[in-house]
């Protein structure tokens, strides 16, 4: 392998997407350091970064960690103020 692609290889590796728990807590602590860094502006230099490590947990997460359709649901309707049942307006 040239020295070039073994060059990004090793300085793309904290932006890749996780495939074990450890590459998942060291994307986390990254992500968590560029949102403190970045916050909302997204005019910020890194914010582009932010978001594709934001991705990258992302996809592991819906892996690994997915949400019961039913949370979501519940979620939804108390977000809305809609009743459990049926999605009925409570008062």
């Amino acid at each position: 392998m040239n020295s070039q692609l073994q060059a990004m290889m090793t300085s793309w590796q904290p932006v890749l997407v996780p495939y074990t728990e450890r590459q998942y807590q060291e994307r986390i602590a990254l992500l968590n350091k560029l949102i403190d860094g970045v916050g909302e502006n997204q005019a910020h230099p890194l914010a582009t970064l932010l978001d594709i490590v934001g991705v990258a947990v992302t996809h592991y997460e819906q892996i690994h960690y997915p949400v019961p359709a039913s949370t979501s649901l519940c979620f939804f309707n108390k977000a809305r103020s809609l009743s459990p049942r049926l999605g009925i307006r409570s008062s």
